[in-house]
């Protein structure tokens, strides 16, 4: 595998999929904001979908209380 795909790889699962999703949130911002790219409301629930994933992943375990 080349060396510049390797850089997830000790990261835990969940952090990755966090990076992830911030990654395509920041890409889509990029894209509305400096692109002048169209937001529609396809993009408004995607992102509220991406958001509470992000907040699900990230919360501090809740059951362990």
């Amino acid at each position: 595998m080349w060396l510049w795909m390797c850089g997830l790889r000790g990261v835990p699962s969940q952090q990755a999929g966090v990076f992830t999703l911030t990654l395509l949130l920041a890409v889509a911002a990029v894209g509305i904001g400096w692109l002048g790219e169209a937001a529609t409301l396809q993009h408004g629930v995607a992102l509220v979908a991406a958001l509470v994933g992000v907040y699900l992943a990230t919360r501090p375990d809740v059951a362990s209380h």
